[in-house]
């Protein structure tokens, strides 16, 4: 599947008598190496620190992006021998809990985002050794009654 990524830089004009950029020229903007191949850009180039960055001319940029296919389980199913010790390991990992201070929004982005993965990974690992282990979220086992 694929993206469309449209930035609208919408620029200002001092000249408020010449709305809707009639005559004025578009923006000169650089363009970062990640975006160079997906726009037309300028002919000049200049080297910064992360790499070369080219001239582009345009008020919208519209770009295409291919998507990867995702998942959030690991390509392969865990190696059986590990099981013991990945039951083990989420024994503890399981009684996990986001620190207080980020519940109430007094944490910073980027450690409350890392204790938000922390938990997501410890659920998705959880349920594929549930799975693997034939055992249903109840906790028993698959096909087994009362």
């Amino acid at each position: 599947s694929a993206a469309s990524l449209v930035f609208d830089w919408d620029p200002q004009y001092f000249d408020k008598s010449n709305n809707n950029n009639n005559g004025q020229p578009e923006m000169i903007m650089f363009a970062m190496p990640h975006h160079q191949d997906r726009l037309e850009i300028l002919p000049y180039c200049a080297k910064v620190l992360l790499g070369s960055v080219c001239l582009k001319e345009g008020n919208l940029w519209e770009m295409q992006e291919d998507l990867p296919e995702i998942s959030f389980r690991a390509p392969r199913s865990p190696n059986l021998e590990m099981i013991p010790d990945l039951i083990d390991a989420l024994q503890e990992d399981i009684h996990y809990r986001i620190p207080d201070n980020f519940l109430r929004g007094a944490g910073d982005t980027y450690f409350s985002g890392k204790a938000l993965g922390k938990l997501a990974r410890i659920l998705t690992i959880t349920e594929e050794v549930m799975e693997v282990c034939g055992v249903s979220g109840n906790g028993r086992r698959k096909g087994l009654r009362k």
